[in-house]
C-alpha cells in the first residue's frame, strides 16, 4: 500500500506509514471494512466516514445525542466521533443504551419515551471518552492509577476550552485519586491559571494541589485508614461537618461504614467505580508525618480549626445583613454565638500549636 503523504510503500494489512506516520487505512465505525483515508463515506455500508453528518448537523442544532450500540464498533465510532466532532460549534453527548440495544431495537421494544428519557441522561462525549479510558484501568494500583492519567491526557490535551479543561482535569484526578497537578503535569503544561480550589497559578504556572484545608481532611483521612488506634480515638470525635471537600466526606463515610478498614473496601470495588483510586491512595501516598498519636492529634486539631472558621464565616456573613437597631434581638444572639465560635477556634489553636 502506497502513502499518499509520502509515497512509501508498505506491506499489505498495515493501518499507519511506517515512513512518516501517515493513516493508510480508515476503519468503518459501522461495519469495520478498510478504507482509503480520503474517503468521506464506507464502500461497504454507506457509512459517512469523515466530518460530513458533524457539518451538516451544525447547521441546523447545536447539540447532538449520538446513540451507539453498546458493543466494540459502537465504541469504535465513538473514538472516531472524538477525533473530528471539536472543529465545529456542536455539543455532542453520547447515549449507550443498556442491554447491548441498538437504538432502532430500544424503541421498537420499550418505545418512543422510554427512548426520550434515556436521553436526557447522555453523557458528554469527552466524558464518555474519559470513562471509557479509566473503566480499562485497575485504578486500585499505582501503576494502574499511574497508566489511567497517561491514557486520558491525550483526550484532555484536545480540549480546546479552558473552562471545560480544567473542569475535566479535576473530575479525572478525582477518579484516579490523584491531584489535579499531578495530571496536569501528564499534560506537559497547565491548562489553566487557576486551581482547583480557584487560587491563581504562580509564575511558572504552577498548580496548587488542594488547598490548605483540604490537605489537612486528606491527611486526617490517611491516617485513618493507616492506623487502628488512630482510628479508633479520633474517628468518634469527627463528623461530616469536618470535611469540606465532597470527595474527602465521601471517604469518611465509607471509613467510618466499616471502621477504617480501607484495604477491605478497596478489595470490594470494581476496578472501575470512581472512588477506588482516591481509597487506594489513603492507603499508598505518603503522609507528612509520622503516624503517631502526637501528630494525629495535631492534624485532627488543625481540622478542627477550619471546620470553625468555616462557620465563623457563615455567621459573619449573616451578621452583615442584619441592622444592629432594627435587628437588634437577632444581631445581639448571633453575635454572642460568633463571640463563642472565636474562642473556641482561639482555644484550639493554642492547642495544635507545638509544644
Amino acid at each position: 500500500m502506497i502513502c499518499a503523504s509520502c509515497g512509501t510503500e508498505n506491506r499489505a494489512g498495515r493501518k499507519f506509514c511506517s515512513s512518516c506516520g501517515s493513516p493508510l487505512a480508515v476503519a468503518c465505525p459501522s461495519c469495520g471494512a478498510a478504507n482509503e483515508p480520503a474517503d468521506r463515506f464506507c464502500g461497504e455500508c454507506g457509512t459517512a466516514l469523515g466530518d460530513a453528518h458533524f457539518r451538516l448537523l451544525a447547521r441546523f442544532a447545536r447539540r447532538a445525542i449520538l446513540s451507539f450500540d453498546s458493543d466494540e464498533a459502537g465504541a469504535r465510532a465513538a473514538e472516531r466521533a472524538y477525533q473530528i466532532h471539536q472543529a465545529y460549534p456542536l455539543e455532542v453527548r453520547v447515549l449507550v443504551l443498556p442491554d447491548g440495544l441498538d437504538p432502532a431495537d430500544f424503541v421498537r421494544t420499550r418505545g418512543s419515551e422510554a427512548f426520550v428519557h434515556a436521553a436526557a441522561r447522555a453523557l458528554p462525549l469527552i466524558q464518555f471518552m474519559l470513562d471509557r479510558t479509566l473503566g480499562q484501568a485497575d485504578l486500585r494500583s499505582l501503576d494502574g492509577r499511574t497508566r489511567a492519567a497517561t491514557e486520558a491526557a491525550p483526550f484532555l490535551g484536545t480540549i480546546q476550552d479552558p473552562v471545560a479543561k480544567e473542569q475535566y482535569v479535576h473530575y479525572v484526578a478525582d477518579r484516579i485519586g490523584v491531584s489535579d497537578a499531578a495530571v496536569t503535569a501528564k499534560l506537559g503544561g497547565a491548562p489553566t491559571r487557576r486551581g482547583s480550589d480557584g487560587t491563581p497559578a504562580d509564575d511558572n504556572g504552577a498548580l496548587p494541589k488542594l488547598t490548605p484545608p483540604h490537605r489537612v481532611e486528606w491527611e486526617m483521612l490517611k491516617l485513618l485508614a493507616r492506623s487502628d488506634d488512630i482510628y479508633d480515638v479520633y474517628a468518634p470525635e469527627l463528623g461530616d461537618e469536618h470535611f469540606d471537600r465532597a470527595q474527602h466526606r465521601k471517604l469518611f463515610q465509607i471509613l467510618r461504614d466499616r471502621h477504617g478498614d480501607v484495604r477491605a473496601v478497596v478489595s470490594e470495588l470494581p476496578p472501575e467505580d470512581k472512588l477506588a483510586g482516591s481509597l487506594a491512595a489513603l492507603a499508598t501516598d505518603p503522609l507528612d508525618g509520622e503516624p503517631t498519636r502526637e501528630y494525629a492529634d495535631r492534624v485532627a486539631l488543625r481540622l478542627k480549626e477550619f471546620e470553625l472558621k468555616r462557620r465563623i464565616d457563615h455567621v459573619r456573613k449573616d451578621l452583615e445583613r442584619l441592622n444592629p437597631i432594627n435587628d437588634q434581638p437577632q444581631y445581639d444572639t448571633m453575635f454572642v454565638e460568633l463571640s463563642k465560635l472565636e474562642g473556641a477556634r482561639r482555644r484550639v489553636r493554642e492547642q495544635a500549636e507545638p509544644r
